[in-house]
């Protein structure tokens, strides 16, 4: 329906994001990340920050 009416809106995602699915959920349209978890609970949270920039670097 966006497309299809080219609405420019953000699409949100508040929970369950992570490096396994971060890549898959950008390509679907989501546009802002809410990753608490995955990165805080990480033993090494600027690798995680950085490994998914670069997975959302490669999934535009």
């Amino acid at each position: 329906m966006i497309k299809e009416k080219n609405l420019s809106c953000q699409i949100e995602i508040d929970g369950g994001v992570g490096l396994e699915n971060i890549k898959s959920l950008s390509v679907a349209g989501v546009n802002m990340f809410v990753c608490g978890a995955s990165i805080f609970k990480s033993k090494d949270r600027k690798t995680v920050i950085s490994k998914m920039k670069d997975l959302l670097a490669i999934a535009v």
